[in-house]
């Protein structure tokens, strides 16, 4: 009867089938019978673990390797604290640990970063005298490497009499995880036998430590070292050449990937698609898009977004459509990416429409859509929906903040997005000194200013808010303030403002900072000033720097100063006639006819800067 019943068990059985022998072995054998770990080992090996644990806790006698197969069942199945909870239980039954059960019981706690009881783990095993077995080692190792304890591991590496590859590949993924290029480097250099594991290891680190040339050159050295890319060396090296703009690596990675027949991978057709779409080739991308078999909402999103990012935006919205068709839920990318594509089509029918569908879906929950929602409300000049938006969401980010106060600016509300801003900045720890109202904070909330005609808004000022840390201006928020100071000539208010970012907010001006102050000067007329502040930024001035300066000397007739900006110009952009014809016409309205003939004649010849000498 016993060999008759395991040869049943040897067999791929359903559960019924199960049932009934579990039910002819009561019926047979008593509770002790040597048939019982077998029946539960079958079920752990046919992947029924919670009928096997029923079958094991009403046994009176548990052998060590049930303990041991329960451990390891639970493990592969990521059931992790099962796992542990299974393990405790054969602690306090049983004293002798057999070695076969620490490493899995090491992953489970790695895989849960309880380093705490990892820790506790280790101990038992210098207790037991297991130290020294190659598969605890790379167990403990892999342990402290995933929870960035990387003294313990460099110390049971150190401690190691034999080691192995994998031993190197794990200390170089965790120096690799912690962006500690410098280590693994010294690293890598000290393995005997190199592995793909260990090379992938290096390109990652290097390109998480944004080292990205230095990733570049690792791949072709694995190459020249006789070591093919699989998918994994593929997706980052893909993402590498994306950050890069490398649009001529990426082709030859996806010759190598059809070649190689990897396109079926997901993971690697993502990663192509994602570097076409950064480098502009959106036709490719398309073509990867259209080629693959099977699409989860992660491509779907990054081709929507990737049509709205390159100015497509017709194609977003019919990718999208498509989408619905096929009864696809979008996610938060998706979303972002389309509104952002209606936002600059300044379609308020189709606005309308997708404001609708993402209301009723109860899409605008999440702050990121709702703050790209009411940043397309605003391009479509829909300020009363805008508001609607921003006054409905509970936690406001500052991505909402700045896609209100940015839509006030856009739409020439420039006292409402000031006012807003002071709003805004009752919220965040650091106060600026120009946060003054300028003639708005009425007491029905509705913020005026003498610069526009009429700026009535939903009130918001009596609203209270309780994450104050978390909100803080950040360079865009600056962008839209001075844009809004530019509309209305606020010149002292402008420079405020700008001072305050660094003096306030410990924020660098970027290049679109200084140009707004350009504009803010010039449209004031007060373009000495504007030269001044020109040639005291502390990074070159760009093109639409020296050529809102120009513009602005054709206005004020300022001959002078538009021949410096010239000579900017040509140095930055030498085959631009705008510029040329600019100040041939300024040298026109001074009737200055000989230069203007002259300019016009260098424009023609297009020669060389130090070819041209006022």
């Amino acid at each position: 009867m016993d060999l008759q019943v395991l040869n049943f068990l040897g067999k791929s059985l359903n559960i019924n089938q199960l049932k009934q022998i579990h039910t002819l072995i009561l019926t047979k054998f008593n509770s002790i019978a040597p048939i019982y770990p077998r029946f539960v080992e079958e079920l752990l090996n046919l992947s029924h673990p919670s009928y096997a644990r029923k079958v094991f806790d009403v046994m009176p006698k548990r052998e060590e390797r049930l303990y041991d197969a329960f451990i390891t069942a639970y493990t592969k199945q990521c059931s992790y604290r099962e796992a542990l909870g299974m393990f405790n239980s054969m602690r306090s039954e049983i004293t002798r640990v057999p070695i076969v059960t620490l490493p899995p019981v090491l992953k489970c706690c790695s895989a849960l970063f309880m380093l705490g009881l990892g820790k506790q783990v280790h101990a038992l095993i210098i207790k037991c005298g297991f130290e020294s077995d190659c598969l605890v080692e790379n167990a403990l190792l892999d342990l402290y490497a995933k929870s960035s304890d990387l003294v313990s591991a460099k110390f049971v590496f150190d401690d190691a009499l034999d080691r192995d590859p994998t031993m190197y590949d794990i200390l170089i993924s965790g120096y690799s995880s912690c962006g500690d290029d410098v280590a693994a480097k010294m690293l890598f250099d000290q393995m005997p036998e190199k592995t793909d594991v260990s090379w992938n290891s290096m390109i990652t680190c290097y390109a998480r430590s944004g080292k990205l040339h230095d990733a570049m050159r690792m791949f072709e050295k694995m190459q020249l070292e006789k070591f093919q890319p699989n998918e994994r060396s593929l997706t980052t090296v893909l993402t590498v050449c994306a950050s890069l703009g490398d649009l001529d690596m990426g082709l030859k990675l996806k010759k190598y990937i059809d070649d190689n027949n990897m396109s079926s991978d997901m993971t690697v057709s993502t990663a192509l698609l994602d570097m076409f779409l950064k480098c502009g080739a959106v036709n490719e991308a398309r073509q990867v898009f259209d080629r693959m078999k099977e699409k989860d909402i992660v491509t779907w999103g990054s081709m929507v977004a990737g049509y709205a990012q390159n100015g497509r935006s017709v194609e977003a919205l019919t990718l999208f459509e498509r989408m619905k068709r096929q009864q696809i839920k979008p996610n938060d990318v998706t979303l972002v990416g389309v509104l952002s594509a209606c936002a600059k089509l300044g379609s308020v029918k189709t606005g309308e429409e997708l404001g609708n569908y993402i209301k009723v879906g109860g899409f605008d929950s999440n702050v990121s859509v709702a703050a790209a929602l009411l940043a397309m409300y605003s391009r479509c000049r829909n300020m009363k929906k805008a508001w609607q938006v921003f006054d409905r969401i509970d936690e406001k980010n500052v991505m909402c903040w700045n896609s209100m106060i940015s839509g006030l600016a856009f739409n020439g509300y420039a006292g409402g997005a000031i006012n807003l801003f002071f709003e805004m900045e009752k919220l965040c720890l650091p106060t600026s000194s120009a946060g003054e109202v300028v003639e708005g904070g009425t007491d029905d909330g509705s913020f005026k200013s003498d610069c526009l005609n009429t700026a009535t808004l939903a009130p918001y000022a009596q609203k209270k808010e309780t994450n104050k840390t978390s909100l803080k201006p950040d360079t865009v928020t600056f962008a839209s303030l001075l844009t809004a100071c530019t509309h209305v000539g606020l010149v002292g208010m402008g420079l405020e403002y700008f001072n305050s970012m660094r003096k306030d907010y410990n924020i660098v001006p970027q290049i679109e900072h200084y140009a707004c102050i350009v504009d803010l000067f010039c449209r004031s007329g007060e373009l000495n000033e504007a030269y001044e502040f020109i040639c005291q930024m502390e990074d070159p001035p760009n093109a639409v720097i020296w050529s809102t300066l120009l513009s602005c000397c054709r206005k004020n007739s300022n001959v002078e100063l538009a021949e410096v900006a010239l000579k900017k110009l040509i140095e930055l952009e030498p085959e631009n006639s705008a510029n040329y014809v600019l100040l041939s016409n300024i040298y026109a309205d001074a009737g200055r006819w000989q230069d203007s003939l002259q300019v016009r004649n260098l424009m023609k010849a297009k020669k060389s800067p130090e070819k041209y000498c006022m």
